[in-house]
């Protein structure tokens, strides 16, 4: 955006004007969107007021909090308040009971989160809650690629073994698991 611009070339008072344009629009408009609140909130963080960022993000519904929390987090540099919005977008998520695909793919999006935070430990941990296969098989993969690059070939394994598991009890070794409207061989 043209605020993340000016920011990143030393223009922080227009940066800071323009990222308090674009809320006062948003504030000012008779439907809420939410990814545009995001983007806002994220340009906030950038410009170092995360306060105003997650003032924002409170605004939110409780489905779309938990995915801005860890956006916000890409956008941070303070490390201490990165693992904040981490741990905040991880509770909101792990709180919500019910349907599993749906809070499958927000643990997957966490994932990619922690290992863009640099927070590998974290993101191999939440592999456990992840309970859709194809979402944990991919997210499983991730974080072994992640690790292994990092040179910690023994959690790269076993994050590896998670996947292929996972892989296995996805794609049937036995025709007859497959029913017969999904195969063309019968």
């Amino acid at each position: 955006s043209a605020a993340r611009i000016l920011a990143s070339a030393g223009e922080l008072d227009r940066a800071k004007d323009l990222a308090a344009t674009a809320n006062a629009t948003l504030l000012s408009s008779a439907k809420t969107n939410s990814e545009a609140q995001t983007v806002v909130a994220s340009l906030f963080v950038t410009l170092g007021n995360v306060s105003q960022a997650v003032g924002m993000v409170e605004l939110m519904e409780a489905d779309e909090k938990m995915s801005a929390f860890a956006l916000l987090s890409q956008f941070c540099k303070d490390q201490e308040m990165v693992r904040s919005l981490l741990e905040r977008s991880r509770e909101m998520i792990l709180a919500v009971k019910g349907d599993f695909y749906s809070q499958s793919m927000k643990l997957s999006e966490l994932v990619s989160a922690y290992l863009k935070a640099d927070r590998v430990d974290e993101a191999f941990e939440l592999l456990s809650k992840i309970k859709d296969p194809h979402t944990l098989h991919i997210s499983a993969i991730a974080v072994a690629d992640i690790l292994r690059k990092g040179g910690r070939i023994d959690e790269a394994e076993a994050a590896l073994d998670i996947a292929t598991k996972v892989a296995q009890d996805i794609v049937s070794e036995r025709s007859d698991d497959i029913p017969g409207y999904a195969s063309f061989s019968r």
